[in-house]
């Protein structure tokens, strides 16, 4: 009797260990998931600061063109726009 209710619960405590593994290992690869797109997010963040940047210093050009000299203007942002691009 005694040995029959020590291998009942051996068995249980067999299956749950199984069930504990199996647990850790959807954790690790859900943390996995996770710090995958946390490095995703986090490179586009920086891509929409960049862009943020260019698109505030073209802001600030066209607010500074007093002269209305357009082909100026508009030369700079070239200028601008090449220079963002080549940094990306």
């Amino acid at each position: 009797m005694f040995f029959r209710k020590t291998k009942e619960l051996q068995s249980l405590v067999n299956v749950s260990r199984k069930a504990l593994e199996h647990t850790e290992k959807e954790l690790d690869l859900a943390y996995s998931q996770i710090d995958n797109r946390n490095k995703f997010i986090y490179k586009q963040k920086e891509q929409i600061d960049k862009q943020e940047d260019l698109i505030n210093r073209i802001e600030n050009l066209l607010s500074a063109n007093k002269y209305n000299n357009e082909k100026v203007v508009l030369d700079k942002i070239k200028e601008l726009v090449r220079e963002h691009q080549s940094l990306n």
